[in-house]
């Protein structure tokens, strides 16, 4: 896995937007082979769990569970960890990491 750095935003950036705006986005953390493996992996994940109705879910939980190595690639990326104890504190607890899935937007949009 590559990992894309974006040097430009600092820890305290995420942070202070994490605090006005309840989340933050750690922009080119990960290239497109990695992410487009993230996307089947939901889907495969989605289609073995059982969901009530016709809808299937846009959150996945306890996916360390369902996928370890794939999880904690994603969570031991240095700034996400870094950002992830400033906010938690030093005992971070992997047992409940959620994806979200939401449809992409355009840079139009």
């Amino acid at each position: 896995m590559e990992q894309l750095d974006d040097p430009n935003k600092l820890l305290k950036e995420h942070i202070s937007e994490f605090k006005t705006q309840g989340f933050t986005v750690f922009p080119k953390t990960f290239d497109e082979t990695w992410m487009q493996r993230a996307r089947e992996i939901f889907e495969e994940t989605v289609n073995r769990i059982p969901y009530q109705e016709d809808t299937p879910p846009t959150n996945l939980i306890n996916l360390i569970e369902h996928v370890p190595h794939h999880t904690l690639q994603a969570i031991t990326v240095p700034k996400i960890l870094d950002f992830a104890e400033a906010i938690i504190g030093p005992y971070v607890q992997l047992e409940s990491i959620t994806y979200r899935r939401i449809p992409s937007i355009t840079k139009a949009e």
